[in-house]
């Protein structure tokens, strides 16, 4: 057993350096190195970005009319929601302590509730 436990802990050592080693060459071939767990892109890709990056104006400009005529409903029911929200959830927080029930317990009941119905309409 320990042979082949042994086999394979080498076999795993062997696909990691492997695995290194393929990830050297296509970094190296796309022009990025990976240096403390962060993605370093060469200086090169970095200016062909910024090249095709849009500004807020130059988004605006070439946006749909649509996108522009339904983005003020969307954003305009931020603000009810986040009300509505802040409204509703400290009530549902007291009313869930005050009963200090778990929602298996809910889950519980309703099964069993769903059961005994069946059984008498039966």
């Amino acid at each position: 057993m320990n042979d082949k436990i042994s086999a394979i802990f080498e076999k795993i050592k062997d696909l990691e350096t492997e695995l290194e080693d393929e990830i050297n060459r296509v970094s190296e071939r796309l022009t990025y190195t990976i240096e403390k767990k962060k993605i370093l892109f060469e200086k090169s890709v970095i200016d062909y970005h910024r090249k095709f990056r849009k500004n807020f104006y130059r988004f605006i400009r070439e946006a749909s009319i649509v996108h522009g005529l339904t983005a003020p409903f969307i954003y305009g029911l931020a603000a009810p929601l986040i009300l509505i929200d802040l409204s509703v959830s400290p009530g549902f927080r007291f009313v869930k302590r005050s009963y200090d029930k778990k929602r298996r317990d809910h889950q519980r009941d309703d099964r069993h509730q769903l059961y005994q119905d069946v059984h008498r309409r039966a």
